[in-house]
């Protein structure tokens, strides 16, 4: 029995978070000076996104992960990887509370609480390979808890640059991608959602799950170390992982990830520090790509020089996925 989480379904985890940040910032305006109310997220603003000109891409630059086995765990021991049945569908609902804050002009806190539904599709399965089609619904956030009215539809209008938009990606059997292409995201709208997919292929990595090919029990450990560049900042990522149950038709694995910044200029501002944590258990059951429930806490900070002032930004974010 072969069954792993898609990564896909990880990077709709926290698209939500991404538009929002994007809807909101307005962080950086021609001159490189910020603007009043201004909120620099992780190096992202909107004025980067709206200058993105490059097709699409469902994943970023970067090192294919290495997968090092710390311990293989105890017996009984089987292997772990991704087997489902061409033509399989399964829907899923993610929902996710934000808060971001930056220290500069007194901006406040804001707290985005979201849900967005997708729908992954395996369209082909062909040894070692499979294609799976996620697609992205619309998303949803509750009236009346943290944002204001103005504010909550210009995260809707933003995050409607994602709705109906496909992404097809080929995975290999311990669930790690091979290649991606998007669908569905024409004419002006196809910038946002490119850089809005390159932030989605980045923070998807904090909860992909890489599985060894090795057999591996209850207890066991295992690390992936990788690099990858998005927008022009290269980031060193640790994923750790470690599988606390095992059944006949299913396991649960708790993942720790950190992933780091490297310092350098970037457009709008220059990346001086930063860093994110997040950690998750993913509950798993044979005959789905993606988990059957996953919960995930994370929280991050990113300091940048922006027209010559320092800004430092941190958000908290709380997931949970359900699946079916």
């Amino acid at each position: 029995m072969r069954h792993a989480p898609c990564r896909p379904d990880r990077a709709a985890a926290l698209a939500v978070a991404t538009v929002a940040v994007l809807a909101l910032a307005a962080c950086g305006s021609d001159d490189g000076e910020p603007k009043q109310g201004s909120r620099p997220v992780g190096g992202t603003s909107s004025s980067s996104a709206s200058e993105a000109s490059d097709p699409p891409s469902a994943s970023a630059a970067g090192s294919t992960p290495e997968v090092r086995v710390l311990d293989t765990g105890a017996a009984p021991r089987r292997l772990l990887q991704l087997e489902v049945e061409d033509g399989h569908v399964e829907t899923s609902t993610l929902r996710m509370t934000t808060t971001v804050s930056a220290d500069v002009m007194s901006v406040p806190p804001i707290t985005m609480p979201m849900e967005m539904p997708f729908t992954t599709t395996v369209t082909d399965v062909s040894g070692e390979q499979l294609t799976v089609e996620s697609s992205y619904g619309a998303v949803s956030i509750p009236a009346g808890r943290g944002l204001d009215a103005a504010s909550r539809e210009q995260v809707l209008k933003a995050a409607g640059a994602l709705e109906g938009v496909t992404i097809r990606t080929v995975l290999d059997r311990s669930a790690r991608t091979v290649s991606s292409e998007v669908e569905g995201a024409d004419g002006d709208g196809s910038q946002v959602v490119g850089r809005l997919l390159d932030d989605i292929a980045s923070q998807s990595n904090n909860l992909s799950i890489l599985f060894p090919e090795e057999e591996v029990g209850v207890g066991a450990r295992w690390r992936a170390d990788s690099t990858i560049t998005i927008g022009g900042i290269t980031f060193d990522m640790t994923s750790t992982f470690e599988l606390t149950g095992l059944t006949d038709d299913g396991y649960t694995v708790g993942v720790s990830v950190r992933q780091e910044p490297r310092p350098g200029t970037v457009t709008g501002g220059e990346v001086v520090d930063g860093s994110t944590t997040v950690t998750g258990t993913s509950e798993g059951r044979d005959g789905l790509v993606g988990p059957s429930r996953g919960t995930s806490k994370g929280h991050g900070s990113v300091t940048m020089k922006v027209g010559g002032q320092r800004v430092t930004t941190t958000f908290d974010m709380t997931m949970r996925l359900t699946n079916r």
